[in-house]
């Protein structure tokens, strides 16, 4: 089952951050707390 090693928690996580955080990073120079704006 190839398609339970290309779903990768770590892999899926990683997009989640870089496409949410990295977003985050422009407005926030604190890259990487995300869910934290107060």
């Amino acid at each position: 089952q190839v398609e339970l090693v290309d779903f990768d928690p770590n892999q899926e996580r990683r997009r989640h951050y870089n496409g949410e955080a990295y977003e985050d990073d422009e407005h926030h120079p604190r890259g990487g707390v995300q869910c934290q704006t107060s």
